[in-house]
């Protein structure tokens, strides 16, 4: 039985720098898995809305079920409150957005025990709205 020669040598690590890079390459392109019910997304202009991401990956992610946090002052004692509004609250009732992917900055997972996962919660109480 013959020993490994040089040309083996090389060939085996060669194919096992190969199957490191494709590797590093693809999981840098894996999908985030979203493990909480509501995420929080930062858009280009500014814009943050909370809602369920749904398509991430694709060149139009949809948000369903969708708020956003106003800040309201009382004019009596110039106090700020922040209040979460429910999207289809607007005129139009939008049940969902269709984002552009190019506008997407960053998405958070909203933490189930967060404030905004409770307020998300009180607010979406039929008896509430």
């Amino acid at each position: 039985m013959k020993g490994f020669t040089a040309r083996d040598t090389v060939l085996a690590l060669t194919a096992i720098g190969v199957t490191l890079a494709a590797s590093n390459f693809w999981s840098r392109w894996r999908i985030p898995k979203l493990d909480t019910p509501y995420q929080a997304v930062l858009l280009t202009n500014g814009a943050t809305y909370i809602g369920r991401m749904q398509g991430l990956g694709t060149p139009y992610p949809v948000l369903r079920d969708v708020f956003y946090i106003q800040t309201k002052v009382n004019s009596e004692t110039n106090q700020t409150a922040n209040v979460i509004t429910r999207r289809d609250a607007a005129w139009h009732s939008p049940p969902y957005m269709i984002l552009d992917e190019k506008q997407i900055v960053m998405i958070e997972p909203v933490g189930v025990n967060s404030k905004v996962a409770e307020l998300i919660n009180e607010n979406s109480n039929p008896a509430r709205r």
